[in-house]
């Protein structure tokens, strides 16, 4: 029996006989708690959350189903605050978030960083509250097994081979990445900055700050929530806090623009 805390909710996980080693890498990065409010139930082929049993059509989906359904009770649990599909790491005790739309960079950016020494928070899903306070879910990373962005991944971080089925029914080989607990901050921490990335062979190389109404536009879109609660936080922070838009050819360029924010 495992118990940690994920974002504002607490789970306990019970891991039977048949289920891969694999499923008990997916909570090695989160904090430990001594009870869970959200129970879940894994044994060969079956899995259960809160005694509910869910639908498992092949057992080799078994690992992925949970950590799905986990993220997604997690995100619907958490408390008012703009919730976006986002990196964020520790930056001189702030936190610097980094978004973009699905192939901007943020997977290789955030590599690149925690490379560099800083700590990680999440690379995948930030929350920031009104007063401008960044919590992450320290859900280790998925990367393709065949992706350049595997090169990047620091030595001492642990990879696991992680089959997941794509939309089109196919087995696509991935790897599991869990960072070692020195590469986390499981805190929560002020907000630095927020920075929109993108990057392509075309886009101009530069770091500007951003509008307010603009930085809006390009940001509400990876809200994963969005309701009432987090469109007030994310104006209120957008506007006491302000943003940045980065756009680099290179990852070289990128980590160059964002010197002056790691200061």
């Amino acid at each position: 029996m495992t118990t940690f805390r994920a974002l504002d909710t607490t789970v306990e996980v019970a891991i039977g006989h048949g289920v891969p080693a694999l499923a008990h890498a997916l909570f090695q990065s989160y904090p430990r708690a001594e009870h869970g409010e959200l129970r879940y139930e894994l044994s060969a082929g079956e899995l259960r959350r809160d005694g509910k049993r869910l639908v498992v059509d092949d057992p080799q989906d078994l690992v992925p189903r949970f950590e799905m359904d986990l993220y997604e009770q997690v995100l619907a649990r958490a408390e008012a605050a703009w919730i976006l599909h986002a990196a964020a790491l520790a930056v001189n005790g702030k936190a610097l978030v980094l978004c973009g739309a699905s192939g901007a960079g943020k997977t290789t950016l955030t590599l690149a960083l925690a490379a560099r020494g800083l700590r990680l928070l999440t690379e995948e899903l930030v929350s920031i509250d009104s007063a401008g306070t960044v919590r992450g879910l320290p859900r280790p990373m998925h990367v393709p097994a065949n992706s350049p962005q595997r090169a990047r991944v620091p030595a001492s971080w642990n990879q696991l081979p992680y089959p997941i089925r794509g939309r089109d029914g196919v087995m696509r080989e991935n790897v599991l990445v869990v960072p070692p607990a020195e590469a986390l901050e499981l805190g929560s921490l002020p907000l630095h900055a927020i920075v929109r990335i993108g990057h392509g062979p075309d886009w101009p190389v530069q770091l500007e700050p951003s509008p307010t109404v603009v930085a809006f536009q390009r940001l509400w879109d990876r809200a994963l929530r969005q309701d009432d609660e987090g469109l007030l936080a994310a104006t209120t922070v957008l506007r006491e806090h302000g943003s940045y838009a980065l756009s680099s050819t290179t990852i070289h360029e990128a980590l160059a623009l964002l010197a002056p924010l790691l200061k």
